[in-house]
């Protein structure tokens, strides 16, 4: 069997600083790397890599992986605090040999992939004349075969589809550079906008990211001796313990991820003919001599008002965890 093969490769710079004596210890670390590759939908990674954007194409596939991070910082400290008792034992005992720990992280986001991340929506029943009423407008697309289609997909765009062998999804084409977006923006939802008839999208977008991950947890511990065999150890421990919630897109379903280009007109027409129940249109609740129609077309520009390039919601808050150990 004849195949492509996938590959990939991987380039860091690696740093640690460690300091394991004394009353306090930490070890720091900081990761700068990037990870380039063919994006088929398989890996030995957890998750996929990215999802193939071009079958004829192998270089086309070429790109960040879906699990490249670019900086990675991890942080901890263990402080053995001071034991300033020493005239009362019970005192002492309570006071004395606490410990403080601390996890500090940081990675950078994950690339947003071309057919991966986001959600491309292209028009479909576009709206063409009626029997009832042939005023209407023609959005239709014509083909090159005389035909027309009412909708924007790879059969029409590409005459063949993903169960043809063909283009797994049609993807947008850029009009302009997502990584020049406004404060607060993950991208410039802007920048994209349906192909020409014919034309392929862009499989390989400039580097733009999905929200970081950060989290910084904390915790105090001591151990009360008993005897010289038992002793009973106190935790309490704060996960995120900032309180610090992240941004994260599709958190309550793919509206803050989807792109939409199709426009909808609500518009009216009297009745001529036919009711507006033999059109399969709705009367008007006012007037019943009046149809509600809505004109669908293409739009040039996204029209979903929840894909702002940035996310709707953000997730995560603090818990405290209080726990005693009896060691015997």
């Amino acid at each position: 069997m004849i195949t492509h093969g996938s590959y990939a490769n991987y380039n860091s710079l690696q740093m640690s600083w460690k300091k394991q004596s004394g009353a306090v210890s930490y070890m720091l670390n900081y990761t700068f790397s990037k990870v380039l590759g063919i994006r088929d939908g398989n890996t030995n990674q957890n998750g996929t890599n990215g999802s193939i954007v071009d079958p004829f194409n192998l270089g086309a596939n070429y790109g960040p992986l879906a699990y490249d991070h670019t900086n990675i910082v991890n942080g901890t400290v263990v402080w053995n605090l001071p034991s300033p008792i020493h005239s009362n034992r019970f005192l002492g005992g309570a006071v004395n040999g606490w410990q403080l720990s601390n996890y500090t992280t940081y990675q950078s986001g994950s690339p947003l992939q071309a057919d991966n991340n986001l959600v491309f929506n292209f028009p479909s029943g576009l709206t063409v004349p009626l029997a009832g009423d042939p005023s209407l407008p023609d959005n239709s697309i014509a083909l090159p075969d005389g035909l027309r289609s009412n909708a924007v997909n790879a059969g029409a765009w590409y005459g063949t589809d993903q169960t043809g062998g063909g283009y797994p999804a049609m993807l947008p084409a850029l009009t302009c550079n997502p990584q020049n977006h406004a404060k607060g923006q993950y991208f410039n939802p802007n920048c994209f906008t349906t192909p020409a008839f014919g034309q392929l999208g862009s499989f390989n977008w400039p580097y733009i990211r999905s929200p970081a991950y950060f989290d910084s947890d904390l915790g105090i511990y001591k151990t009360f001796k008993i005897t010289e065999s038992k002793n009973v150890e106190f935790r309490i421990q704060a996960t995120n313990f900032l309180n610090h919630p992240l941004a994260q897109f599709g958190l309550a379903g793919t509206s803050d991820e989807s792109f939409n280009f199709t426009q909808n007109t609500p518009v009216q027409f009297s009745e001529s003919g036919p009711t507006c129940g033999n059109l399969g249109l709705s009367p008007d609740a006012k007037n019943p001599n009046v149809c509600d129609y809505t004109i669908v077309g293409a739009s040039p520009i996204n029209t979903n008002k929840t894909m702002t390039g940035k996310p709707a919601f953000k997730t995560g808050s603090r818990i405290l965890m209080f726990s005693a150990k009896f060691h015997f």
